[in-house]
């Protein structure tokens, strides 16, 4: 988890009361279609497919001693927060066989938190090459800090398709049953051979699957500066918190 991080815990109550103000002053409404309540984005595919919709057992927890409820594996408010975040991002969704034409295989990582700007990294794994796309926006500003394309190196495919292997990271369970005031969000979906695929964590330990893959996207960009960059040499191992 973090240490030190400049929005801390004691200063939750000013720090969320700013949040919701700018988020009331810049909020920007994800389009939906009129027929089915649909997320979608600038060029009406969807974000998300109808299975993700799916009920799933809610976490439990050792003082709820009651049957566990049946809810959305992925809840209409954080559809709405990960939509927005991809949208100031313009990033289009990997959702559909036509998105995988060229590149069959989609891995997208989504990191932001209401303060800082949103970190956008696609890996786009193809037969003949792969390439990287990574994006720094502000949804407040509505506007890139930063951008970068470029293809990747056969090692670093080789590299990363094993760490999504040993880190089992979509094998886990998709919602985060973790308890965290004011932590940063860190999404990641695939779409590929198997399927469209998502796990989403809020400020995961350093040695959870999450950490590690988002990690080593960000390291693949060559940044060193920015939030996401200070959250990563902050993270720290929390051994009181359940395996993934």
């Amino acid at each position: 988890m973090l240490t030190g991080l400049p929005l801390c815990k004691n200063r939750v109550e000013k720090g969320t009361y700013f949040a919701a103000l700018l988020a009331l002053l810049a909020l920007q409404t994800t389009p939906l279609s009129a027929a089915s309540q649909r997320i979608v984005d600038s060029q009406g595919r969807d974000y998300f497919p109808p299975e993700i919709s799916a009920l799933t057992p809610e976490c439990q927890y050792s003082w709820n001693k009651d049957p566990p409820k049946l809810i959305p594996l992925l809840s209409a408010s954080y559809k709405s927060d990960v939509a927005r975040n991809l949208r100031v991002a313009r990033e289009s969704s990997i959702v559909g066989k036509a998105q995988l034409a060229k590149y069959p295989e989609v891995v997208r990582f989504v990191w932001w938190h209401d303060m800082w700007s949103t970190v956008t990294i696609r890996v786009e794994m193809g037969p003949k090459k792969s390439r990287l796309t990574a994006k720094m926006a502000s949804w407040f500003y509505n506007d890139y800090k930063r951008r970068l394309a470029r293809t990747l190196t056969d090692d670093e495919v080789r590299q990363f398709t094993a760490l999504l292997r040993e880190t089992r990271l979509f094998d886990s369970r998709p919602d985060d049953c973790a308890i965290v005031l004011d932590g940063t969000n860190w999404f990641l979906e695939t779409n590929g051979p198997k399927g469209y695929d998502f796990v989403e964590r809020t400020s995961p330990g350093a040695d959870k699957p999450a950490f590690i893959v988002g990690k080593f996207l960000f390291g693949l960009t060559g940044w060193k500066t920015g939030m996401l960059q200070y959250e990563i040499e902050n993270a720290r191992i929390d051994e009181d918190e359940d395996e993934e």
